[in-house]
């Protein structure tokens, strides 16, 4: 995840150009759905840490806590298939704030948990 982002974060750095995605309409900026995904993932992080609060968790736990779509389903009304996703994208979330020196995580069980760091 942590490379996804600073990928986007480079195409920034490139003139701008017409969008023309895979799937999805055609767009008159890549810069414009950069800074949209861009956004998007800066708000999962805030989310993702602002359910750990002073709590260690696991990223399912995390995950149940969030919501998911554009709809913002509980994670209960996610089919297996998708719950799996979500649990998947927290942790990658979660590991971005372990590399951003945000969240400390540890292994107990061969469970990963994840705590907020203290900010001084």
């Amino acid at each position: 995840m942590g490379d996804y982002l600073d990928s986007l974060r480079l195409l920034t750095t490139l003139a701008d150009a017409r969008l023309l995605p895979a799937h999805g309409p055609v767009g008159p900026s890549v810069h414009t759905r950069v800074g949209e995904l861009l956004d998007h993932h800066d708000d999962r992080l805030a989310q993702a840490l602002a359910v750990l609060g002073d709590r260690t968790l696991a990223a399912y736990t995390v995950a149940q806590e969030l919501g998911w779509t554009r709809r913002q389903l509980p994670f209960a009304d996610l089919g297996a298939f998708n719950q799996m996703l979500a649990v998947n994208e927290t942790a990658a979330h979660l590991d971005v704030l372990v590399a951003r020196g945000r969240v400390a995580r540890t292994e107990t069980e061969g469970v990963l948990r994840y705590t907020a760091a203290v900010m001084s």
